[in-house]
């Protein structure tokens, strides 16, 4: 619960924007740089300055292994990995490539201020693609992640895998 209450919180502290008097303004791209360039040439402040229309800032807690070593970094580029169980039987467990292609904006880690802050990744992504986000995690589904090649922006096709199809394509028994 009390990761829960935390994680819940440090989406709070990422969407929460404050409008620098009057209409809410716009930054091309996101990130730490691009608000406070926004911030010094009097744009207000907020991460709302650096979203594009129709989209939110979604921090994503993980604790998947590449992000705990360190290796993922603003902009890079990720796809996520989940594992869920649906029904019941040898085939329940079904794991598949959801959302693709998301660009790191920040890593939020631990700091010695603040040793129990959740690790997480922050991304810009449509309203729907942050509902998946909130249900793998909702759902405690077992996620991965894997940095994409900065040649690779196309969208992959993969099939989902469970017990059936390993046994099929590699034999096991």
């Amino acid at each position: 619960v009390l990761v829960q209450q935390r994680q819940e919180q440090l989406e709070v502290l990422v969407l929460a924007g404050v409008r620098g008097g009057g209409e809410q303004q716009q930054v091309a791209g996101g990130g730490r740089e691009q608000l406070a360039e926004a911030v010094a040439a009097g744009a207000g402040r907020g991460a709302a300055l650096t979203i594009e229309k129709g989209k939110v800032l979604f921090a994503f807690p993980t604790s998947d292994p590449l992000t705990l070593a360190g290796l993922l970094n603003v902009g890079d580029h990720v796809d996520i990995l989940a594992s869920v169980t649906q029904g019941a039987g040898e085939n329940a467990r079904v794991s598949q490539t959801t959302v693709q292609n998301l660009e790191v904006l920040d890593v939020i880690t631990p700091t010695k201020e603040q040793p129990n802050r959740a690790t997480a990744l922050v991304f810009s992504v449509d309203h729907q693609v942050a509902l998946v986000l909130k249900y793998l995690r909702d759902a405690q589904a077992s996620i991965d992640l894997t940095v994409r090649s900065r040649a690779e922006g196309e969208l992959t096709k993969t099939d989902a895998v469970d017990l059936g199809f390993l046994v099929t394509t590699y034999g096991f028994r």
